[in-house]
């Protein structure tokens, strides 16, 4: 079963229960040997299997026991993707600039306001009585 943001918290939570107790049974523990290899008690890795809540500390410790650390970094990687930046080519390149900074706009793609414009000399007369 794939998580999603619409999958509710109960289902979640059993489902995760579901995945341990399959790994934990392919890397050949009982029950007993995990949780005290995780430094956890018995009853805790049962509610855990069962989809019940337990302390983000007990899945860091009974994932480490079962050689799975690394899964946790998926769960909050350290780079933050951006769909945007991405879209535009500039993934991990956004700057910020210092509030109060006057920049003139459209300046950082190297375009100033009125470039292309041929601009009419200004003068008294009414524009219907200009040459």
């Amino acid at each position: 079963m794939k998580i999603t943001h619409l999958t509710p918290h109960a289902t979640a939570l059993e489902e995760f229960g579901q995945r341990l107790a399959r790994q934990r049974k392919n890397k050949g523990f009982r029950q007993e040997e995990l949780a005290e290899a995780a430094g956890i008690g018995v009853a805790t890795l049962r509610r855990m299997e069962g989809g019940l809540d337990a302390h983000f500390s007990s899945w860091i410790k009974v994932l480490a026991a079962l050689g799975e650390s690394e899964s946790l970094d998926t769960l909050l990687p350290t780079e933050l993707k951006s769909p945007r930046l991405a879209v535009q080519g500039k993934a991990g390149s956004a700057k910020r600039r210092r509030s109060g900074a006057e920049v003139e706009p459209g300046a950082a793609e190297g375009f100033r306001w009125g470039d292309g414009l041929v601009a009419e000399p200004l003068t008294d007369k009414p524009a219907d009585k200009q040459p």
